[in-house]
């Protein structure tokens, strides 16, 4: 009807993909420089002040997937309204100490303080450049998806964070020991540098949203679909002790720590990774067209497009 307005849904909490990235973000942007000049290592992360060091980490870990290397970290933070000089300085004690932990230059950073935020926010932007020569060749039907790392490390820290005396009065402290140092296995540049040198064609980070989102991104990007065995997925016990006690998905949950590699001989790079000491395993087949099958012995479905984070859900708790 001529005048009426179709009403949008409103989109889900977390980072915009998908469909709504397709059509809402990527036809706006334009990689190229005037003369041709590409700029392929440019990426941003927004976070709140106690996200910082997860979002840095997400940061390098994009960058070295993409073949780069991290050579500075530029922030403009936003600060709401009656936020003090004292508030400023400790955030940036804090992002300085964060670069520093991972030995990334601090380059620049600005403040502003606006009405149109409720808490600190800081927008953290790297650069850097290509960090040699990469075995970049087209993902192809055939090819082997191989996952680096395991999956959900970032929310299992987070989690035990957000619930340690919950989880105190239920696991030892030994249990609880060995999954705080799981913040020590979250970067991950040497393994995707090793992952590119062994072979593979291309690497994606997991990150907000989990294995699954993880999955479903690298297939749009890979232009694939997945044959996956779930059984193959690497996870931690740890994990998914933690996961039952508070519902949580595993598979749904933060996945800094974890990337995904396709390689022509999925097994061949899994097993130089593992002689490395890199967890990595082979979860299957690149297959034509869009569907991302999941078998679980004998049960076979289809996985759906990227829900929310369930760390969103954990913080309504």
């Amino acid at each position: 009807m001529s005048g009426c307005c179709r009403k949008e849904c409103g989109m889900r909490r977390g980072k915009v993909t998908g469909t709504a990235a397709r059509k809402s973000i990527a036809p706006y942007v334009n990689s190229k420089a005037p003369g041709g000049q590409s700029f392929p290592g440019l990426f941003c992360e927004m976070a709140l002040e106690e996200e910082k060091e997860y979002r840095l980490i997400r940061l390098v870990n994009r960058m070295a997937a993409e073949g780069h290397k991290c050579i500075g970290i530029s922030a403009q933070i936003f600060m709401p309204a009656g936020a003090a000089e004292g508030d400023l300085r400790r955030s940036m004690a804090g992002l300085r100490d964060c670069c520093s932990t991972y030995g990334i230059p601090l380059l620049s950073a600005e403040a502003q303080v606006t009405a149109g935020v409720r808490e600190i926010v800081l927008c953290l932007f790297a650069a850097g450049g290509e960090t040699g020569k990469m075995n970049r060749k087209p993902p192809c039907p055939g090819d082997s998806l191989v996952q680096i790392g395991y999956m959900a490390l970032e929310g299992t820290v987070r989690l035990l964070e957000k619930n340690r005396e919950k989880l105190e009065r239920r696991f030892c402290p030994e249990f609880l020991e060995s999954t705080r140092l799981f913040r020590e296995q979250l970067p991950l540049v040497k393994a995707a540098k090793r992952a590119w040198e062994a072979g593979a064609k291309a690497v994606y980070s997991v990150d907000e949203g989990g294995i699954f989102q993880g999955i479903w991104e690298a297939g749009e990007s890979w232009h694939a679909g997945f044959d996956i065995d779930l059984k193959a997925v690497l996870v931690r016990q740890e994990t998914i002790e933690i996961c039952e006690l508070l519902e949580i998905n595993p598979y749904r949950l933060a996945g800094t720590g974890c990337l995904l590699a396709c390689a022509g001989d999925g097994e061949a790079l899994a097993q130089t990774l593992r002689k490395e000491g890199v967890p990595a395993a082979a979860l299957g087949r690149l297959e034509k067209g869009c569907a991302r099958k999941l078998h679980n012995r004998e049960e076979v479905r289809f996985l759906e497009q990227p829900q929310e984070d369930e760390l969103y859900r954990e913080e309504e708790k």
